[in-house]
């Protein structure tokens, strides 16, 4: 009996391991997709929507030297 205890030990324990990195893997993404969401909620201001003048439009299309 022990003997197979043994012997079934690697499998319990690498299955085990597998598990735990899935549910590791999963909960980090979940948190990731959930701090992204409440960056860009619903109540966050678009690009488009910014009034002209703030400082943010054309800044991109100017060159390196004039943008600073």
């Amino acid at each position: 009996m022990p003997d197979i205890l043994l012997s079934a030990l690697p499998e319990f324990l690498g299955s085990l391991c597998a598990g735990l990195v899935i549910a590791a893997g999963t909960w980090t993404a979940r948190r990731l997709r959930a701090r992204r969401a409440d960056r860009t909620g619903p109540d966050a201001p678009a690009v488009e929507s910014l009034p002209p003048g703030d400082g943010h439009a054309g800044s991109a299309s100017r060159p390196h030297e004039e943008a600073q």
